[in-house]
């Protein structure tokens, strides 16, 4: 009984994500929980590898998983339980914090092979490349970006989720694929006209290719 209960938890903080919001999902592995609350009430985890983000903390509270306090406190009994056996967790984040803040937890999980098929993480795109939750998203882009060819870019590779198809590419001027500007054209595009909105509001000049 105890393990359908607290696997119910965990499947709820999964079901649930906040709405018409950014999702970057990856595989981490919890290594400790913070003793005490955070001064906005939050409980901060440390972890094994890296974020998207750069850090090696992670943050949530009930309100970010969406559950009551009761549940949301078996939860992290459960996900103590996962960290003494480092159990690895499938965990999406809201999105990396423009203040260099620890980033904030929407779902997490346990791992399962179809899920966690490897520990890079995965910012989810809308048909226009804008960031939207991962069960509505068809196209997908691999975080960190890597280095650009040009001096103080990044190189940005948009694939579909469905085949990993490529639909974009080219360099953009900020590590933040949600807050950057494309430089210069694109080396591959799909979908032309769709993607011309994104890049004219983040002020980008595009080119399509």
């Amino acid at each position: 009984m105890k393990t359908r209960f607290t696997g119910a938890l965990l499947g709820a903080a999964l079901l649930y994500p906040a709405m018409a919001q950014a999702e970057i999902v990856q595989r981490q592995v919890l290594t400790a929980m913070a003793a005490e609350r955070d001064s906005e009430g939050g409980d901060v985890f440390s972890i094994a590898g890296t974020t998207a983000c750069g850090g090696k903390q992670i943050r949530m509270d009930a309100r970010s998983v969406r559950l009551d306090e009761a549940p949301y406190e078996a939860l992290k009994a459960e996900l103590a339980r996962h960290i003494r056996n480092r159990t690895p967790m499938l965990v999406s984040l809201d999105k990396c914090p423009v203040d260099g803040t620890v980033p904030i937890v929407r779902q997490i999980a346990v791992c399962t092979p179809a899920t966690c098929a490897d520990g890079r993480a995965r910012l989810y795109l809308n048909e226009n490349f804008f960031p939207i939750e991962q069960k509505k998203a068809p196209n997908m882009l691999l975080l960190p970006l890597p280095k650009g060819k040009q001096p103080g870019t990044w190189k940005v590779a948009i694939v579909s989720v469905a085949g990993h198809k490529l639909q974009l590419s080219g360099q953009v001027k900020r590590a933040d694929y949600e807050w950057s500007e494309l430089v210069g054209g694109m080396s591959h595009i799909t979908r032309m006209a769709r993607s011309k909105n994104r890049w004219r509001r983040m002020g980008g000049a595009a080119r399509m290719a």
